[in-house]
């Protein structure tokens, strides 16, 4: 499914997996808990309102930005809507 915040309005309040992928490819691999009874709702909820730069997958994401500027740009272009 994509990541999209309907789609996280959607997903199980039970603990579980979940996995990021960038066009195709594996990029993730993350567990949500219990979380107050929240589980994945609650763990995805998180990302995708900004407020987990520190997790896993926010320091992959910034990890791979400071080694790869080109990746970066592209991830700017991608969110901003602007390709060559």
């Amino acid at each position: 499914m994509p990541f999209t915040p309907g789609t996280v309005r959607a997903s199980p309040t039970t603990p579980g997996v979940y996995l990021f992928r960038q066009r195709g490819a594996l990029v993730y691999v993350g567990r949500a808990g219990e979380r107050s009874g929240k589980g994945l709702r609650g763990r995805l909820t998180i990302y995708v309102s900004g407020r987990a730069p520190h997790s896993g997958l926010g320091n992959l994401a910034l990890e791979r930005g400071l080694q790869d500027p080109a990746w970066l740009r592209a991830r700017l272009e991608d969110v901003e809507g602007v390709r060559d």
